[in-house]
């Protein structure tokens, strides 16, 4: 038997950077599906029936049916909810993820956004396109706003937000409020506020939350009549908290001056955005954490949690769920051996 054949099994649902899957593959049978579809990675499952997965994509909810062998699942990034926990729990396979991994990566996408919406940048470049220099020049004359000064309510205030409000208190002189649940924890320069005057008096509202039960449709058709007139919206967190035709309604009415969505609800985007098209609407397909820096701090996380589970029986850094700890390795010394 080759040494391929008896090294741990490990698939991936997606491509990694060249660095990290030559790293993973000197050191496990490597496989990547085909394409980072929740069928897709279904049937390559049970062709792979894989000790790990590298999840950067939502798993399918049978995933620990579709394979007996798998022992963990690492989360190459932060969000659990593309990983079916529960079964996870009972099929005894442990979980890791990379807390804060992307966090500058999306922090900084978030930024972007906020400034290019501020300055009319996506309807600038489009009137240059099409009406020239000095046309453009006279319809978006004092039309920007600076950010400096203005006030930005953040939902939650985990790693990407605190990140984020550390730029923009820091490096552009915004006022930051946020609401969370642990608001002692907050940074001295952020103001805690609770959800309801956080939303209303934003400038800019970005949540920050992970998707549970909780933060699903967080950002309602209630929350936002609340904002502001003009108020600006930016979402990198999970498209599901945020009632998406609510906010459509809001900006086809002009009642909120624009939006910037790196997440929508349609997941798969098999339908495209499903959102209509409009010049102060910029929706980016859930690219904000995926720069190469954010790769490579994730993929080397990856492969020291898959090192510590597979390779030495050994407690990832980050294990998610301690419950599956003991069951895992009862199932890992009958298909590894003791290690």
């Amino acid at each position: 038997m080759s040494a391929q054949a008896t090294r741990p099994r490990v698939l991936s649902t997606r491509a990694l950077s060249p660095a990290i899957a030559a790293a993973l593959d000197q050191r496990f049978a490597l496989r990547i599906a085909p394409a980072p579809l929740t069928e897709v990675i279904a049937q390559a499952l049970r062709d792979v029936d894989p000790h790990a997965v590298i999840a950067r994509d939502d798993l399918p909810a049978d995933a620990c049916a579709l394979a007996p062998s798998l022992l963990h699942v690492a989360r190459h990034g932060v969000g659990l909810d593309v990983i079916p926990m529960a079964a996870c729990a009972r099929h005894g396979v442990t979980v890791s993820n990379v807390p804060g991994g992307n966090a500058t990566s999306v922090a900084e996408w978030c930024v972007a956004q906020i400034l290019a919406l501020l300055h009319s940048l996506p309807q600038i470049g489009a009137s240059m396109r099409s009406q020239g220099w000095a046309a453009t020049r006279a319809a978006f004359s004092g039309r920007a706003h600076d950010l400096a000064g203005r006030q930005v309510g953040l939902i939650g205030c985990g790693a990407i937000g605190t990140a984020l409000a550390t730029m923009l208190h820091a490096g552009l002189g915004a006022r930051v409020a946020a609401h969370t649940r642990t608001p002692a924890r907050l940074p001295g320069f952020v103001q805690p506020m609770d959800f309801a005057a956080c939303v209303a008096g934003a400038d800019v509202l970005v949540p920050c939350v992970p998707l549970t039960d909780q933060t699903r449709g967080l950002i309602s058709a209630q929350a936002i009549a609340t904002m502001k007139p003009g108020a600006l919206f930016v979402n990198a967190s999970r498209g599901e908290v945020v009632d998406e035709a609510a906010l459509v309604a809001a900006l086809l009415s002009g009642r909120l001056g624009g939006a910037a969505l790196d997440v929508i609800t349609d997941r798969q985007g098999r339908q495209g955005t499903g959102l209509p098209e409009l010049p102060n609407l910029v929706v980016t397909p859930h690219l904000a954490g995926h720069t190469a820096d954010a790769a490579e701090r994730n993929g080397r996380s990856v492969i020291e949690a898959l090192d510590a589970v597979l390779l030495a029986g050994q407690r990832p850094r980050h294990l998610v769920d301690e419950t599956a700890w003991a069951p895992m390795l009862a199932r890992r010394a009958r298909l590894l051996g003791a290690g």
